[in-house]
């Protein structure tokens, strides 16, 4: 019988309603009913793995234990993750209608409006932008919409006007 990964045992733990957790270096279950008989061969087979990836990656438990890699604190990740995704909108919104915009003001106005500054660049960066300094500006970055947004444009006056 070929052994199972560790992702299909993990999957049929969750779908049927079991939980996991290491206990002095071995495995112990519970669930909506007793598991009857030993564990599978296939489980055996990779329990000292599955063990290893529950202490490594999930606090020796699962499903995963808050703070745990594969589970971070509570409220902490949704809400950095809504900031990024407000900065990226944020971002594109201001480059699709000016072009072209100094780092430092981005930030500026991504603050003012209630986004974390330090997400800016990397929200330009995941939307394709250049970032370039220019030496007419003292070598202060610009960030630029990547061309197809400004070709993109282009086209849609042309049809406006026609």
């Amino acid at each position: 019988m070929k052994p199972q990964t560790i992702k299909q045992i993990l999957c049929c733990l969750t779908l049927g309603g079991y939980t996991a957790r290491v206990v002095e270096g071995r495995l112990e279950t519970e669930g909506p009913q007793p598991l009857a008989g030993p564990l599978p061969a296939s489980i055996k087979a990779r329990s000292w793995e599955l063990v290893a990836f529950l202490n490594e990656y999930c606090g020796g438990a699962w499903p995963p234990a808050p703070g745990s890699p594969l589970r971070p604190a509570v409220g902490r990740e949704p809400a950095e993750l809504e900031h990024k995704r407000f900065a990226r909108r944020y971002v594109e919104g201001r480059l699709r209608v000016l072009g072209r915009i100094r780092l430092g003001l981005l930030q500026q106005i991504l603050r003012d409006a209630g986004g974390e500054p330090s997400y800016a660049l990397p929200a330009a960066q995941s939307l394709g932008c250049a970032v370039k300094r220019l030496p007419e500006f003292e070598n202060r970055e610009f960030v630029f919409a990547p061309r197809e947004w400004a070709e993109s444009a282009v086209v849609k006056a042309e049809r406006g006007a026609a």
